[in-house]
């Protein structure tokens, strides 16, 4: 599977289906009626799953000594791009003529993703930080957020439980206030509007609530044990 999903991360087509696949997979991960353990359970293997596939797509699992960053930063920059925006980047990338479901290089495609990870948080580590690390801190934190969002549409988070206690920090740039003066947390597509500096705070932000009691607690306490058995440990 792992020399598969190397090919697949080679294809423009191909990662960008798996890339959208993947991103309505884990939306749907966590169904209205799923229990707080449930919630852990699907942390867990989702976390997992992205880090096998960021490790497959990233060392092309083939041969260690032709790794290529480029490619897992490419799959995580997708991560966090709506369904709009992977289309019109298949329109951009596709060679002239290419119909969907069409295999296609994607060197192109993946120079321009690496370009725009470069320029967001690619370029944010201190030069001494590791390349892996890099990589592996931001495909996480990507993760949560969706995780997180995932938790918030099923009600599963602790500012959702009157019992609990909890509530979102109005302070926030990922709190939107409502008319009643009630605070929700910000949407995926309110998140995607943000400036790049925005967005850097909004991301500590939400791993923050994300892993703290207000947002899923002890539900994510293991998530990146998890994925950086798959990734971190794999990677070379």
């Amino acid at each position: 599977m792992d020399a598969v999903l190397g090919v697949v991360g080679r294809d423009g087509q191909a990662l960008i289906d798996l890339r959208t696949a993947v991103n309505s997979a884990e939306l749907k991960s966590v169904p209205q009626g799923t229990t707080r353990d449930q919630l852990t359970v699907i942390a867990n293997d989702w976390g997992a799953t992205e880090g096998g596939i960021a490790n497959a797509i990233g060392t092309g699992a083939i041969d260690a000594e032709k790794s290529n960053d480029e490619y897992a930063q490419a799959w995580i920059d997708l991560a966090g791009k709506p369904a709009s925006e992977l289309a019109g980047l298949i329109k951009t990338f596709a060679p002239p003529g290419t119909t969907k479901g069409a295999g296609w290089a994607s060197d192109a495609l993946i120079n321009h993703l690496q370009q725009e990870a470069s320029n967001t948080w690619a370029s944010n580590a201190d030069a001494e930080t590791d390349r892996q690390e890099v990589i592996a801190d931001e495909a996480y934190r990507s993760y949560m957020r969706r995780l997180l969002w995932a938790a918030d549409t099923a009600g599963l988070n602790g500012y959702q439980d009157p019992n609990s206690g909890q509530e979102l920090n109005s302070d926030s740039i990922t709190s939107v206030q409502e008319p009643d003066g009630t605070y929700r947390l910000i949407t995926p597509q309110e998140y995607e509007r943000l400036s790049d500096e925005d967005k850097a705070t909004a991301d500590t932000q939400l791993e923050s609530l994300a892993k703290s009691a207000d947002g899923m607690g002890t539900a994510s306490a293991n998530v990146k044990t998890h994925f950086d058995q798959q990734f971190q440990e794999r990677y070379s």
